[in-house]
């Protein structure tokens, strides 16, 4: 598999001969588990990916695995003029792959104290639609 990313692009590389994706989350944030920031990572990303998907506990092997492409999501938080928020940036890692340099735009989502928030889930969902190959059309013009 070797999408494009829209109109007469290349191929973006990290994803030939991939076969799956793992989720590995970091966070600063007390208020929220790494496990349970994953593992909702890992719902959206399912949602929107023509592969399967599977979030990783710190430290699991598959990071590094042949033919996974690795979804990093690097989530902190910070006081916000309304209340705290939940800052996040999803990337792209291949082991073996080139590098990629870039991945979502970073975003921010109000902070609950048991993390169930839609706005949350949208910005996720938004950050994923960037950097993910998608099942039906092509990405927004303008996204590499």
């Amino acid at each position: 598999m070797a999408p494009t990313h829209g109109g007469a692009e290349s191929p973006d590389l990290t994803w030939q001969g991939a076969e799956r994706i793992t989720v590995y989350c970091r966070t600063d944030s007390p208020e929220l588990e790494q496990r349970d920031l994953c593992r909702r990572v890992e719902a959206l990303a399912a949602e929107q990916s023509p592969l399967p998907v599977r979030a990783l506990a710190p430290g699991d092997p598959d990071l590094l695995a042949p033919r996974s492409v690795a979804l990093l999501a690097d989530f902190a938080s910070q006081d916000g003029a309304a209340g705290p928020l939940l800052i996040f940036t999803l990337r792209l890692y291949r082991h073996g792959g080139e590098p990629v340099l870039f991945g979502s735009r970073p975003r921010a989502a109000p902070l609950t104290a048991d993390g169930a928030s839609g706005a949350l889930d949208r910005e996720l969902r938004a950050a994923l639609s960037e950097i993910l190959p998608r099942r039906g059309p092509t990405r927004p013009a303008g996204r590499p």
